[in-house]
């Protein structure tokens, strides 16, 4: 679908030609995906009455992975399944059991947050290695800017909405780390097979 798409609109935008017709399919592709699960995961929210603390979970998560990157489903359903349980039915839950958790708690949370994106991210995938070292440095560093932002943004709200915050990033910090990578049998800093391959030449 996203093929077509392509082709009509370079065909009334030929200077745009120029730029990687694979690359555009594969950007369009992800954004519908994207799209689909974001409707999944928020229409199982709804039924389970979690909307307002999905909402927040899933924005703290995305804003860190724009530039953390970080482990991505092989098959649809797998990411699916993810998002649903780890957006929904973890809200569902948390509300459920009536949790609350401490300032000293969500401090703690924090650090191990900190310390997993500063050590790990940027974390590249094999559809997408991030083979400019340039561009792996800068993405280390916003991820470490975004991650203050997020935590500083938190102390306005109250605990149960600073939980979710927190709950977010927490999530997205673990899908960086070589350990997670590992446990999903994927293969981890997938740009040093480019360089490999550079250096092969």
């Amino acid at each position: 679908m996203s093929h077509i798409i392509i082709m009509r609109f370079l065909e009334k935008e030929p200077d745009l030609k120029m730029i990687g017709f694979d690359e555009l399919c594969y950007s369009i592709d992800v954004l519908i995906i994207n799209i689909c699960k974001c409707v999944e995961i928020y229409i199982v929210a709804l039924i389970l009455g979690t909307f307002m603390n999905t909402l927040v979970m899933h924005i703290s998560y995305a804003l860190l992975r724009w530039s953390a990157g970080g482990w991505h489903a092989r098959k649809s359903l797998n990411c699916s399944l993810f998002g649903i349980i780890t957006f929904s039915v973890f809200p569902f839950i948390t509300q459920s059991l009536d949790i609350h958790i401490s300032i000293f708690e969500i401090l703690l949370f924090l650090t191990i947050v900190f310390v997993l994106i500063y050590c790990y991210a940027p974390s590249d995938t094999e559809k997408n290695p991030l083979v400019d070292s340039s561009e792996r440095k800068k993405a280390h560093w916003k991820s470490i800017l975004t991650t203050l932002l997020i935590a500083l943004s938190a102390s306005f709200f109250n605990t149960t909405t600073q939980f979710f915050i927190v709950s977010g990033i927490l999530v997205e910090s673990v899908l960086v780390t070589p350990l997670f990578y590992k446990l999903m049998k994927v293969r981890y800093n997938n740009y040093e097979e480019y360089a490999e391959i550079k250096q092969q030449k």
